[in-house]
């Protein structure tokens, strides 16, 4: 089909209905969009872009402010009606263009393995595949307490250090997981998370784990999920194993984590019980911009 070409502007609270309508059709009813919409609105970071064809709504993209050095492209939906005529591609690089204009740091994007035009589109604009991730999943464990001691805020410095030393950096891609979002440790976002408190020392200062509460869809609960883990390689292991049984110990049924691709880190997963999930996986695209 041919291009068509489409007005690219800001979205506004009009646009509502229209972009209601069309995420009703994509992902079968289940996309978050329609959840985040309103706050997307008022995010006054980045921008919201929507793609007008005839006073119609036919596509919208994102970019958030994950910190000043940090940007995230998300949302970039087109209605079915329209697919296949070149709107994400325009949506795409207004995005890029902005950043580019008002911007420092990097961009980033994910998307599945499978979405092969997305790849293309990344590529061609100056992006680069920086990970793949896939999701493990393992029973949590009651048979010996774990041995975890909340990070404190004062802390704070102390553990971003220690991830940044820990030898398993580059076993686990360096990124932090916000869910759905991928960045590099940073010391802000390393706060907010102890405040939390989701950071852990493990085996006085030996380990750190950081993780969040996510949706179990197969359980219709909650599950635990690593956002970041550091350790010596030879504590890996144990330390799984007593996020397992820390998951226990809350109440949860399973531990999960979003982990890279890796088969010297899926072996060690293995070891600790944790298996694959997910038949597919997930890219991460980056692109640093130019000074």
């Amino acid at each position: 089909m041919n291009r068509l070409e489409v007005l690219i502007r800001s979205a506004r609270p009009e646009d509502t209905p229209q972009v209601l309508e069309m995420v009703s059709h994509i992902w079968e009813g289940e996309d978050y969009v329609g959840e985040v919409w309103d706050e997307w609105l008022q995010d006054a970071n980045g921008c919201l872009l929507a793609a007008e064809y005839e006073n119609r709504v036919v596509g919208i993209a994102k970019l958030s402010r994950s910190t000043p050095r940090d940007w995230w492209m998300q949302g970039l939906r087109v209605h079915p009606d329209f697919e296949g005529r070149g709107i994400a591609s325009q949506l795409h690089e207004a995005v890029l263009d902005f950043w580019s204009a008002n911007c420092q740091g990097a961009v980033r994007l994910a998307t599945s393995a499978k979405r092969l035009p997305v790849h293309h589109l990344c590529e061609r604009t100056g992006f680069l595949k920086v990970g793949e991730y896939t999701y493990y999943q393992a029973g949590s464990l009651n048979d010996a307490p774990p041995e975890f001691e909340p990070v404190k805020p004062d802390q704070a410095y102390e553990a971003f250090t220690f991830i940044l030393e820990s030898p398993i950096l580059s076993l686990t891609l360096r990124y932090i997981d916000l869910g759905w979002e991928w960045l590099p440790p940073r010391l802000e976002v390393l706060q907010d998370i102890i405040q939390s408190p989701e950071a852990y020392w493990y085996k006085n200062r030996l380990g750190l784990l950081a993780f969040r509460e996510d949706i179990d869809e197969d359980e219709n609960g909650t599950i635990p999920t690593i956002m970041m883990i550091a350790c010596p390689e030879a504590e890996l292991k144990n330390l799984l194993l007593d996020y397992r049984r820390m998951a226990g110990r809350s109440g949860y049924q399973n531990a999960g984590y979003t982990a890279p691709v890796n088969p010297e880190l899926q072996t060690i997963l293995a070891s600790a019980g944790f298996e694959r999930a997910w038949e597919s996986s997930v890219y991460l695209f980056e692109k640093t911009m130019r000074i």
